[in-house]
């Protein structure tokens, strides 16, 4: 069993590894303008949560409001976002795609489209069985993971 485990975590960490450096390299999502996952992802979720403001996007992406509020403010100098407040609420930050923001938004889903259609059509060879144990297997190691960093968070203190 400790081979398994060894040889699972091997593989864990080669993934983690690979899936960042994909990450690392920025793509235009066909609106011109090269852009980082993490920049991309925040014009998605902007573009999914249209009313969503920063504590909002922050909340949903898992990052801090001042990574949204940093990232946001590269992307409205890059002129894919237009941040706004409203009257009633000025203490409160909006954001909405500009018509490049709205290219590159649609852009990512194409992007997605194209190569989730690639890694579907492998897991098409396993049963649906096994794919329910896939996906037990990697929520149990999230968390796994989740319960890591509220262990070692508190160690800290």
């Amino acid at each position: 069993m400790k081979t398994f485990t060894l040889k699972i975590n091997e593989m864990i960490i080669k993934l983690v590894n690979v899936y960042d450096e994909v990450r690392r390299i920025p793509n235009d999502y066909e609106c011109g303008v090269k852009m980082h996952a993490s920049d991309i992802h925040i014009i998605e979720m902007m573009g999914n949560y249209p009313d969503a403001n920063t504590t909002r996007l922050a909340e949903i992406l898992g990052v801090t409001k001042g990574l949204v509020s940093r990232v946001s403010s590269n992307l409205e100098k890059k002129g894919l976002v237009r941040k706004y407040q409203y009257k009633y609420n000025k203490k409160e930050i909006y954001y909405e795609l500009t018509d490049l923001g709205k290219i590159a938004y649609l852009g990512h889903i194409k992007y997605h489209d194209n190569n989730h259609r690639q890694i579907f059509d492998r897991f098409e060879k396993y049963s649906d069985e096994d794919k329910i144990v896939i996906c037990n297997f990697l929520a149990e190691y999230i968390d796994y993971l989740e319960q890591n960093i509220k262990d070692l968070s508190n160690s800290e203190k």
